[in-house]
């Protein structure tokens, strides 16, 4: 028995210019639809991408106030870190915005405030002692925990 490792196939040239233009044009509508595929992917993240920087641009008014009214003085635990990365990636999206590029800036200057204020706290806790003035006798050290 012989095996099928090839084949011979005997057309009119005819068919087989109306075989050649059908592949193309079938090569054709799938780079088409390729790119309507990838068209609607980049409209899909465009629509995504709009949501994230709406989110943003409102939470900045959040965190703007509680950067307000939580002052790192009298704030313990502020994720600083997250803030300064909130406040880079803002700058990103503010686009025309002065007034979101200055709340990014602020919002990076507070972020330094937390470091000193952190620092401070850093320097407390390591010698929390109060020495008494000489005859004198010591009051229990008030401590106030920043």
């Amino acid at each position: 028995m012989a095996s099928m490792d090839s084949a011979t196939v005997t057309m009119p040239l005819e068919n087989l210019d109306e075989m050649r233009a059908k592949i193309g044009r079938l090569e054709k509508q799938v780079a088409e639809l390729r790119r309507r595929k990838r068209d609607t992917e980049v409209a899909q993240v465009s629509v995504e991408s709009k949501a994230l920087i709406d989110g943003m641009l409102a939470a900045r008014n959040v965190v703007a106030w509680a950067a307000g009214m939580l002052p790192p003085e009298t704030t313990k635990g502020w994720p600083a870190a997250a803030l300064a990365t909130f406040a880079e990636q803002l700058k990103k999206v503010a686009g025309d915005d002065d007034d979101v590029v200055i709340t990014a800036n602020d919002l990076l200057h507070f972020v330094d405030e937390i470091a000193k204020v952190e620092q401070v706290r850093q320097a407390r806790t390591a010698s929390p002692t109060i020495e008494a003035p000489l005859g004198r006798r010591a009051a229990p050290p008030i401590v106030v925990d920043l």
